[in-house]
């Protein structure tokens, strides 16, 4: 066959295909062929071929197109042994030309070399095709990092749009495997090699003498059985199920174990694998867009058409679909139960402390009083404050408008912290207590405790009205809400503040050492540091029992203290360092 009857066979055969694929005729444009497709002189335009791969029908080559400056790959045919195989290469190139799709091979140029031969052009990727990434895949150890599921389904959707877009244009490709797609080094994905191709619109004629070709196992069941060539886009969702499969397991569909279902796949994903397989035609999806609805349905997960999905599965589902939200419902329905639970036993202590306090025939309201009064004295030396409020809150139900009570839990509440309670309870008391109040409503708007002005007001409130055990109180509960620099800050303007000619204080890491003219009148303020050692030799103080309270430490007294105070420390076992 010559240079100018292979000429007259290819432009007859792309002037019949453009015929059938070219469906606007408002689109079409009057291109002189001899222009268009300039076979004048590529192998000027085409230069320094390499050699890439050789397939059934053609030669890849990696060549340098000098017209725009950039490596393509060339598709040579091999051997032109008869116009069949002409117009199978025609056939995929100008076919492959006019599907312009992202995940589709585009095709840059069309043409003859000087020698006759026909050839066409498209992008060079540095990648893989499937089939290698799926070897790949399956030689590795069992323990190597693989491809993630959905990296693998992603990859998979981008077919699925290709063949969609295809089967929009009355284009079936009849060949799809791990063979024909090619991945680019960046993300890409194309779909190649559509020699196969089949236009929908082809003439009767054209469809008796094609001859059923494809690569075994990849084939639609109905095209090896059918005396007449009549292919329908049902053929490629055959192939693409195949394609997904081989994806999933890893396998090729000639394995032995290929139709065993692949270990560790999700029951949705199969039956969607299942479905695009079935030998019936009618069974299967009727187009590929609607196999890329069940997957992405499956992705979101939702139950997909093809799996048989119970009321359990649909309910499990929709638990996964909605995690994030039923994790906050649980944990907001299992904090607001303790919450609940923790007023129940708040309530439930509080009438155990009331209720169980000594009583007589028909006390007086009195000695009722004293009563609750002894048991909250008790309460906060042991810094008990919760408890302590309990009581208060539950003796507040009797004898709601008692002035000492209101003003002890107040009290009790500034030593919780509790501001915003203390301002309702301060807020019912006489003029006296305006400032507090308004001071408690005050610290409760702020976020965090960062005023230490206002903490010494309240601190010279409790002073004031001789409250020397809460003031021990209040320190005691600022130690876990007040960083390190604060609380020595504080502790130090306290001491300042509580006692006279103070000269000096020390505190580093958890010791303190007091110097002074005058023994010490208040050591409550103590109460904010965790301290293991307090030396107070060089200023003395009046009571040794101010620091009971203190977790085990050494003292470092003076021998007059000492002498004074003997059978006090002996009494609360502190260790004396003379």
């Amino acid at each position: 066959m010559d240079r100018h009857d292979t000429l007259n066979i290819y432009e007859s055969m792309h002037s019949g295909l453009g015929d059938i694929l070219e469906h606007d005729e408002s689109q079409s444009h009057n291109i002189n062929k001899e222009s268009h497709l300039d076979f004048s002189s590529p192998d000027c335009r085409y230069q320094n071929p390499e050699s890439l791969s050789s397939g059934g029908m053609k030669h890849i080559y990696k060549t340098y197109d000098q017209l725009c400056g950039r490596q393509v790959a060339m598709a040579i045919l091999k051997n032109i042994r008869s116009q069949q195989d002409l117009e199978q290469f025609t056939r995929e190139s100008t076919i492959t030309a006019r599907l312009e799709h992202p995940n589709i091979m585009p095709i840059y140029d069309i043409g003859h070399d000087d020698k006759g031969e026909p050839f066409f052009t498209m992008p060079l990727l540095t990648g893989e095709n499937l089939a290698d990434l799926i070897r790949r895949e399956s030689q590795k150890k069992p323990d190597s990092p693989t491809i993630a599921l959905k990296n693998k389904i992603n990859m998979f959707l981008k077919i699925c749009d290709a063949i969609s877009y295809a089967h929009s244009r009355d284009v079936i490709h009849l060949d799809l495997k791990p063979e024909n797609i090619q991945t680019g080094s960046f993300g890409e994905l194309l779909v190649c090699d559509w020699g196969l191709a089949h236009h929908l619109d082809s003439k009767q004629e054209l469809k008796k003498n094609r001859v059923v070709c494809g690569t075994p196992g990849f084939i639609a069941p109905e095209l090896k059985v059918s005396k007449v060539f009549d292919p329908s886009p049902r053929c490629d969702v055959y192939s693409m199920g195949v394609l997904l499969k081989c994806l999933i397991s890893l396998r090729g569909p000639l394995d032995p174990d290929f139709h065993k279902d692949p270990e560790h796949t999700p029951g949705g994903l199969l039956s969607i694998i299942n479905k695009a397989m079935r030998e019936d035609p009618e069974l299967r999806y009727q187009a590929v867009h609607l196999l890329k609805e069940d997957l992405e349905n499956w992705i979101n997960g939702f139950a997909p058409s093809s799996q048989a999905a119970g009321q359990g599965t649909v309910f499990l589902l929709f638990c996964k679909r909605n995690l994030k939200t039923i994790f906050y419902c649980v944990a907001f329905a299992i904090i607001l139960s303790l919450t609940l639970h923790y007023k129940k036993q708040n309530s439930h202590l509080s009438q155990k402390l009331y209720y169980s306090l000594p009583s007589s025939p028909q006390p007086s309201f009195e000695n009722q009083l004293q009563e609750i009064f002894t048991q909250h004295h008790k309460l906060l030396y042991n810094f008990k404050t919760k408890e302590a409020e309990a009581l208060l809150n539950q003796a507040l139900v009797y004898h709601p408008q008692n002035t000492e009570l209101l003003k002890l839990s107040g009290i009790t509440h500034l030593c919780n912290l509790n501001f915003k309670m203390a301002y309702w309870k301060f807020n019912e008391l006489d003029k006296e207590f305006t400032h507090i109040a308004q001071l408690s409503q005050s610290i409760s708007e702020q976020s965090e405790l960062r005023n230490i002005h206002n903490l010494i007001e309240i601190y010279d409130f409790l002073e004031g009205h001789q409250q020397y055990l809460a003031m021990s109180n209040l320190s005691f509960t600022l130690k876990d809400e007040m960083g390190l620099n604060m609380r020595k800050s504080l502790l130090t303007k306290l001491l300042n503040r509580y006692n006279n000619y103070i000269e000096k204080i020390e505190i580093q890491d958890n010791s303190i050492s007091i110097q002074g003219k005058s023994p010490l009148d208040n050591c409550s303020p103590l109460m904010l540091m965790d301290l293991k050692k307090v030396d107070i030799s060089k200023i003395g103080t009046d009571d040794i029992n101010e620091f009971i309270f203190l977790s085990p430490l050494e003292f470092k007294i003076n021998p007059l203290t000492h002498s004074r105070f003997a059978n006090d420390l002996e009494d609360v076992k502190h260790q004396i360092i003379k």
